[in-house]
């Protein structure tokens, strides 16, 4: 497989789980370690074809080539600086609602809110009608995907100086 080489951990929850997915679809092994308490049918799509963590997590991280982290995945003990240390070729996605100390970061963030925030929801319904919202989770997925092409544009640079990356 194309990325078969490549070791993913998961730390994501909702926003960014599919991040994962799509990378595991594409050969990577991901282990995942975020997904706490959820609804088993949101898991299908978000899981589909990862490990469950079996280590410490900061050893799992030290082996790892890709991070994927949701706004649950912010300790100290994790931040980009600390984890850079540890894995200087690590690429480090954070898949967050707003910016990380931006004026939104503690804003509510459901899918609605976030389908509502982007503006996708002015395309769908009627006008001077109230905002339909999209069936499924499509903020999440968006993010997923929009997580897992940084993933890529990150490796292809990491190949490129051998460094690791950051997006934040």
């Amino acid at each position: 497989m194309m990325l078969g080489h490549l070791k993913v951990i998961d730390l994501t929850r909702d926003l960014g789980a599919y991040a994962g997915a799509l990378l595991a679809r594409l050969g990577a092994t991901v282990i995942t370690a975020g997904t706490g308490e959820r609804d088993p049918s949101e898991l299908a799509m978000d899981q589909h074809g990862k490990q469950s963590a079996n280590g410490a997590l900061l050893d799992l991280i030290d082996a790892a080539d890709i991070v994927f982290r949701g706004p649950e995945a912010c300790a100290p003990e994790l931040s980009p600086e600390a984890l850079a240390a540890r894995n200087p070729r690590l690429i480090d996605i954070a898949v967050l609602p707003f910016d990380k100390g931006g004026a939104n970061e503690t804003r509510p963030a459901t899918d609605l809110t976030i389908m509502a925030r982007s503006g996708l929801m002015t395309i769908v319904g009627d006008p001077g009608m109230p905002p339909l919202t999209l069936p499924g989770r499509q903020a999440w997925a968006l993010a997923g995907i929009q997580g897992a092409i940084a993933a890529l544009v990150a490796l292809n640079a990491r190949a490129a100086d051998g460094r690791g990356q950051q997006a934040w």
